[in-house]
């Protein structure tokens, strides 16, 4: 499945640069993330990117919740989600764009973008 990843968190003045680094290291540990404009910023063409992400979907036990929240979140060949900075930092997938200080998006653009979230967030009954 070919894919292009992109996960951007904006750095406002007040935040420590090392711990919004870690929060997204916590979520996506093999992809690397540079600190443009403000943004860190990090792109990734391997679907194997969001294994360990996929690993917290299980271990939190939210499959089901995030399989609905991405169905929501997509469009045509885009896939747009939003994740809680302050949740990730502590190593947990929370979905949200209510976040004070801004949240990770996450854009994945490719085909057949349901197969890759039922690969991401499998349902209970496809277990």
């Amino acid at each position: 499945m070919k894919v292009k990843i992109k996960i951007s968190v904006v750095v406002h003045h007040t935040e420590s640069k090392r711990n919004i680094e870690k929060a997204l290291k916590n979520l996506f540990p093999s992809i690397e993330f540079t600190l443009s404009g403000g943004y860190f910023i990090g792109t990734s063409t391997d679907i194997h990117s969001l294994d360990h992400f996929k690993e917290l979907l299980k271990i939190q036990r939210i499959r089901d919740t995030a399989h609905t929240l991405l169905e929501r979140s997509l469009s045509g060949n885009n896939l747009v989600f939003s994740l809680n900075k302050q949740a990730a930092f502590m190593g947990k997938v929370n979905f949200s764009e209510e976040c004070p200080l801004g949240p990770v998006t996450v854009s994945i653009k490719g085909e057949d973008l349901n197969s890759l979230i039922s690969h991401l967030s499998p349902r209970t009954a496809e277990q």
